[in-house]
């Protein structure tokens, strides 16, 4: 904890021969004893409201709150550090002769709370469970040492830089705490006998604000403390306060409800807020338009589904460019050479089954897209080398039918693990396909036919204003609609092996495209990209070729220890985006 008084004096680096004085830290704890003991008696921080036409009235005054700090453990260093601008605030102010008013809360809403005591039931219950298995209780001892022997080794290693200041864990994994629940507790020096009684989330609102209110004081924090309080309904004042906020709020329609996506926690069947995440803090919902391509004759792998309108779904930001499509893309096993496998899933639509990897099956789940919220309803699993061929009717595209392909570099933690192919604006895509054409050997290996590749041609889409990035000065652009070829030969990619490369032709063939790209073909010729966009997905949507989707922009673990995904759920939400925020109470 901190404050003065709480300091231990440094270690002496050498013995000395005469005693080290510390007289001016002793002072200085004299003179802190003193005030502080002062103030107690004399209670000056504690200010009420002046009667009209007092001098009190007249005087100036000074307000100043603190974002409340988490009542999930105690106060840290961090929250000494910002709290010292507010108190000097209010000291500076107190000299300047005005009112000084400092009210503090203490912040109990949310889901790490309630997580931590979910963890902490765990915990014990499988201390109680190892405790009767002797294997278990050796192996965990083995891992504790062989962890600390390994610490202890890269400690006696590192070569610290005294010029440079490197935190002992991430943000991320000080979230997570030290080992399980029970030893994050432990190491804030809770008696192991009262640990059990924090599996009630009620009892964490009892136990850890009356410590850092303890602490506050410590530190001389000039807070009027009748003024202090906890928040959630355990708090009926406040719980009123924030249902009378709302009210005002909701009767100057600054609140709306409706169906918003959110990164959502199944094991915890709401919202995952920033707070309530031990990794992914400001990741947000990303939106993609999910591209229907039925499969127009099922193989072997399928036979059980037959009688029902199988799709693949394949997850694209750019709806405006399935025009171009020429195939689509599968993965067909992971960089070890192992088997990728896909799910058969039933949706929303009577008789219609999709196809996708299962991690956006998770997402759609909680999207209205599946049978039963929440839930998947698998029919079977498909490895991604046994849907190579498949014959595909894919909107928009003038290719009837296109063909699912391997492609090497899908993510399957990102989209649906099946990918469409645009070659005339995606580098990734013209290269692939060229790599396909060129090699016999690659198709061979995994059983395409020539009728599969060949006969496919680029379908241009998209004109664009294209300047290579060694033009002279003032070199007027020359206009293209292939760019995804006039940008693998001016970097010069030879196959999908040179990432970097790729990576620089994607780049600028994708903001060229978006930012001074005009459709060349379809219903919105002429128009731009930006424009073109929303009103090609929302033609997709109504013509029954596409679903509208979302997924976390990254992983999102929450603090019980899941994957978030994104849910459109019913929410009250507050329209932060208008420009009059003027409200009258």
């Amino acid at each position: 904890r901190f404050g003065i008084a709480r300091l231990s004096s440094p270690p002496m680096a050498e013995a000395s021969a005469e005693p080290k004085s510390h007289a001016r830290r002793d002072l200085l704890i004299e003179l802190q004893n003193k005030a502080q003991q002062r103030w107690a008696t004399e209670k000056p921080f504690e200010l009420d409201a002046p009667l009209p036409g007092t001098p009190e009235a007249e005087q100036p005054k000074h307000f100043v709150t603190f974002p409340y700090p988490y009542m999930n453990g105690t106060l840290h260093l961090g929250h000494t550090f910002s709290l010292t601008k507010t108190e000097f605030s209010m000291g500076y102010e107190r000299l300047k002769g005005k009112r000084t008013l400092w009210p503090f809360g203490f912040h109990c809403t949310g889901m790490p709370i309630q997580a931590a005591a979910d963890n902490l039931r765990r915990d014990i219950i499988g201390m109680f469970n190892s405790m009767y298995d002797e294997e278990a209780v050796a192996a965990a001892e083995e891992a504790e040492a062989a962890k600390a022997e390994a610490a202890k080794e890269a400690a006696a290693d590192a070569v610290a830089d005294p010029t440079k200041f490197k935190a002992a864990k991430t943000k991320s994994a000080s979230k997570k705490g030290k080992g399980n629940q029970w030893q994050t507790l432990e190491s804030m020096g809770i008696p192991r006998d009262i640990i059990p009684r924090f599996v009630d989330p009620v009892y964490w609102l009892q136990y850890f604000p009356p410590i850092a209110k303890d602490d506050l004081i410590a530190m001389g924090v000039k807070v009027d403390w009748r003024r202090s309080f906890i928040t959630t309904s355990v708090n009926p004042y406040y719980d009123s306060f924030i249902c009378w906020q709302f009210e005002k709020l909701r009767k100057k329609e600054k609140v709306s409800f409706g169906k918003r996506y959110s990164v959502y926690s199944p094991c915890d069947a709401q919202i995952c807020a920033d707070h309530d995440r031990a990794s992914g803090e400001g990741v947000g919902p990303q939106e993609y338009s999910l591209i229907k391509m039925k499969v127009m004759e099922l193989p072997p792998c399928m036979e059980q589904l037959k009688g029902n309108n199988v799709f693949l779904l394949a997850a694209t930001l750019r709806p405006e460019t399935m025009y171009g499509q020429t195939n689509c893309w599968v993965l067909p096993h992971d960089k070890e050479g192992n088997d990728v496998w896909y799910g058969c899933y039933r949706t929303h639509v009577e008789g219609e089954v999709v196809v996708v990897g299962e991690r956006a099956a998770q997402n759609m789940a909680f999207q209205e897209l599946t049978p039963k919220f929440g839930e998947v309803d698998l029919i079977c699993m498909v490895r991604g080398r046994d849907m190579m061929g498949l014959p595909l009717d894919a909107p928009f595209t003038s290719y009837k039918p296109i063909y699912t392909l391997p492609m090497l570099t899908i993510s399957m933690k990102k989209g649906t693990g099946v990918v469409t192919s645009v070659p005339s604006d995606a580098p990734d895509d013209y290269i692939a396909l060229q790599d396909l054409k060129k090699k016999p050997a690659l198709r061979e290996k995994y059983g395409i036919k020539d009728e599969w590749v060949m006969p496919f041609e680029i379908i241009p889409i998209i004109e664009i204003p294209y300047t290579k990035d060694n033009a002279p000065p003032g070199t007027e652009p020359t206009t293209t609609d292939i760019a995804a070829v006039v940008a693998c030969e001016e970097y010069k990619v030879a196959s999908q092996n040179d990432k970097d490369k790729l990576a620089l032709a994607k780049a600028k063939t994708y903001k060229l495209g978006f930012y001074e790209g005009k459709m060349c073909i379809g219903d919105f010729k002429g128009t731009s990209v930006q424009d073109a966009k929303n009103a090609v997905k929302e033609q997709l949507i109504a013509s029954g070729g596409a679903y509208k989707y979302a997924e976390p922009e990254k992983e999102v673990m929450s603090r019980s220890g899941n994957e978030c995904v994104v849910a459109l759920t019913d929410q009250w939400y507050i329209k932060y985006g208008e420009d009059q925020w003027y409200i009258k109470y």
